[in-house]
């Protein structure tokens, strides 16, 4: 069998192994789900006006100073951009805002970081520049959530095994903080994460390296594309914080999104594992990727090949991207991944309390990462428990990268407070760990954290409080534990119940201090006095607190 016709094999393998498009994943960017369901491609642009060769049509055009884009734009109606032109030079703001942006990319991706240029469009959009087109695509149809999207155009006639494209983009044109995105369950919420200029920054550098992309060619694994263009994102304006949105839905479930899957919308939560890469390698690696898909390796094998090139693998790299997830949120620790300190806590496969034995047995795909975590009893009711915290990762990186069906691992972890075969003891513990199973394709990374006397306290604070602005903390009755749960009620000044989502409310520990830490209340609460009663079994604590604007 021919090569390519091998790799279109393995393609028509993969759709079928994994749901390449889905309705039911947060999403920013509809290039793949364009390219993989031509109903919701064809429903998306009945919206948008095309001329005679296919592409949009827009009112205006304008062109950067270097010549090489041209943005597309229009002054009136549904797609009209904000007409602001502070520097009266006839072109206004956002659109000189967005030739700017794109010629700031460019040059991060060309000079800087070394990428080939994309492949021109002979003309396609009027001149030989890269074509933006800016439209209303904020306000979306059921289940569409669109920053931008990029159309791969014309076929580039070169010999190679994947197919490589000249494309142009549409970008929203306003990032309005008011686009609202609907969704076929019913819900609803703001488009954009990061509205307005932020907006338009991240989105030309994400949609534009899709043009890089599809200029060394398609290897069929969306999930890198998407996973490059997000990191882009932060490559190019670091102060970006949109992509926190995939982090926290990584981390809320690990054992869906798998570095190995190739659907698109994996791509968006592992952008971080590209920042870790950078921190470690530089630019290299990932710019190595792209090269060698331009030579035909598919695309988890062109990261292999990039990273034997620094001294690493796939299999070493993801061992050693544990950590880096582990030390995110209230545990995040300088200079390890950017913004960790505002990641959220894992969920946990298994959150489980320690009661003298534990065996569990755990089945992971190629590159699967999975966290577990065991909690110890304190010493006294009001010494925080210790916890044991495992990250497992599946690093057969051989299996990954040849999609191999069926090629799972398993391994057991054992804890005990008799030693067993070749268990640590988790010191200063008694309890000694055991893993079994093959070290060569499953890594484990152990976090112990140490119990710490709480303390009881009478007072809520912050007295007084500022709706909405931080939690609202509410003493807890000294005899109540660490992992306890108290019941908790609010009265205004007129000593009327205000209605609370629950009652029950497990206690949470600031600053050393048993608590409750409460934030939800369902409506807002006027500035004035307001009462609190905790009771735990027997015992109450009562007390008053203020709120102010």
């Amino acid at each position: 069998m021919p090569f390519k016709a091998f790799l279109i094999s393995i393609f028509i393998f993969l759709l079928s192994f994994y749901p390449i498009f889905s309705f039911e994943e947060e999403t920013k960017c509809l290039t793949f789900p364009f390219l993989y369901n031509k109903d919701f491609k064809d429903r998306v642009l009945s919206t948008v006006y095309f001329d005679s060769t296919g592409r949009p049509k827009n009112q205006c055009v304008a062109y950067s100073s270097d010549g090489l884009f041209a943005v597309h734009y229009d002054t009136s109606g549904s797609n009209r951009v904000p007409l602001v032109d502070l520097n009266r030079n006839g072109i206004p703001d956002y659109v000189d805002s967005a030739l700017y942006y794109l010629e700031y990319a460019y040059k991060v991706y060309v000079d800087v970081m070394g990428f080939d240029p994309p492949p021109k469009d002979s003309g396609r959009g009027g001149s030989d520049a890269y074509d933006f087109y800016l439209w209303e695509i904020g306000n979306g149809l059921a289940d569409e959530v669109a920053y931008g999207w990029t159309i791969p155009d014309i076929e580039i006639k070169e010999p190679g095994v994947f197919q490589k494209f000249a494309c142009y983009s549409i970008l929203d044109n306003d990032f309005s903080p008011y686009d609202t995105a609907f969704f076929s369950n019913g819900t609803k919420r703001a488009t954009f994460r990061e509205s307005g200029y932020l907006g338009l920054k991240i989105t030309t550098a994400h949609e534009l390296h899709h043009l890089f992309q599809f200029g060394y060619g398609d290897p069929n694994f969306p999930s890198f594309n998407e996973m490059t263009s997000t990191f882009m994102e932060w490559r190019v304006h670091p102060e970006t914080k949109d992509y926190l949105q995939f982090v926290a839905s990584l981390f809320r479930d690990l054992q869906k999104y798998v570095l190995s899957d190739p659907t698109y919308y994996v791509g968006y939560r592992y952008a971080i594992f590209l920042q870790y890469l950078y921190k470690r390698f530089g630019d290299f690696p990932i710019v190595e990727v792209w090269r060698n898909i331009g030579r035909g390796n598919s695309a988890l094998l062109s990261l292999e090949l990039a990273l034997k090139a620094c001294g690493s693998s796939i299999s070493e790299a993801l061992a050693n991207f544990l950590p880096y997830l582990y030390y995110s949120g209230g545990r995040a620790r300088p200079n390890l991944l950017p913004n960790a300190e505002l990641f959220p806590e894992v969920k946990y496969y298994l959150d489980q309390k320690f009661n003298g034995t534990s065996i569990s047995n755990h089945i992971l795909r190629p590159l699967e990462i999975m966290a577990l975590r065991f909690v110890f009893p304190g010493i006294t009711f009001e010494t925080l428990n210790d916890t044991l915290v495992i990250y497992l990762a599946n690093i057969d990186s051989y299996s990954g990268i040849n999609q191999i069906k069926d090629s799972a691992r398993e391994c057991t972890i054992i804890l005990s407070e008799i030693p067993t075969g070749n268990g640590i003891q988790l010191y200063p513990r008694n309890v000694f760990y055991q893993f079994q199973g093959d070290r060569n394709l499953i890594a484990d990374s152990l976090f112990l954290s140490y119990g710490y006397k709480t303390f009881a306290t009478t007072s809520a604070f912050p007295n007084p409080w500022k709706f909405g602005k931080e939690h609202l903390n509410f003493p807890v009755p000294p005899n109540a534990p660490v992992d306890g749960s108290v019941e908790l009620r609010i009265f205004d000044s007129n000593l009327n119940e205000i209605s609370l989502p629950s009652n029950t409310f497990k206690i949470s520990i600031v600053n050393k201090i048993r608590v409750v830490a409460f934030e939800n209340f369902p409506t807002k609460l006027p500035s004035g006095v307001y009462f609190f009663k905790v009771r735990y079994k027997d015992s109450e604590i009562f007390g008053k607190f203020s709120v102010i604007d």
